[in-house]
């Protein structure tokens, strides 16, 4: 078997060795992002190039004018960025929906004000900016949950009971207690579905 010194006590090991039986320091450690072994001196690892110290990191990037990527990058799973990418995508698709609502609104409002082609361009403008802010947004959900639901208590005895569209609000009035729950379950269909844009950080 072929035999080195060590580097430490200068004693006689194993080329193999991992550890010097004579000092007891080690020759090789494992690399903690991809498990191989490597010289226990080492400052990146030949396997998977982390790097253990930074400021020899940054001492080879200015000596290279090489930027390398962090060893934290490799940290992340396959698991995690699909969890990642689907909490986006459903933060995304929650978003159209709003924004699209939004354009609705405005658009009724601008024909009922008769606002001219620019008024309404303007008034969605301002209103996808303001929905930018997250706190916006949340009153803006919780706002517009509550109209579903006094639409739901209004539209409900014309559904539920065939009710002419002239009489529906005195029907729904008058038999508040028939038609509440339509009026409280819109309103939480409408929080469910505006609540991913709710909590969501993103920018739309």
């Amino acid at each position: 078997m072929k035999t080195t010194t060590c580097p430490f006590c200068g004693e006689e090991i194993m080329v193999t060795a991992k550890k010097c039986k004579h000092c007891g320091k080690w020759i090789e450690k494992k690399c903690p992002q991809c498990g191989e072994w490597i010289k226990a001196e080492a400052k990146k690892c030949k396997h998977c190039g982390s790097w253990f110290n930074k400021y020899a990191k940054e001492k080879y990037e200015r000596s290279t004018t090489i930027s390398t990527p962090s060893s934290q990058s490799n940290n992340i799973t396959r698991e995690e960025l699909d969890e990642a990418i689907d909490k986006y995508n459903d933060d995304s698709e929650a978003g159209c929906i709003m924004y699209a609502e939004c354009i609705v609104i405005v658009i009724l409002l601008g024909l009922c004000y008769d606002w001219n082609f620019w008024g309404i361009f303007i008034g969605i403008a301002i209103a996808y900016t303001l929905l930018r802010i997250q706190i916006l947004r949340i009153i803006y959900c919780i706002g517009i949950s509550i109209v579903w639901g006094i639409i739901g208590f209004v539209l409900s005895p014309i559904f539920i009971d065939g009710s002419e569209w002239e009489t529906a609000v005195n029907v729904a009035t008058e038999n508040y207690d028939g038609y509440g729950w339509a009026a409280v379950l819109c309103a939480v269909l409408s929080l469910l579905l505006h609540w991913p844009a709710m909590k969501s950080r993103f920018n739309f």
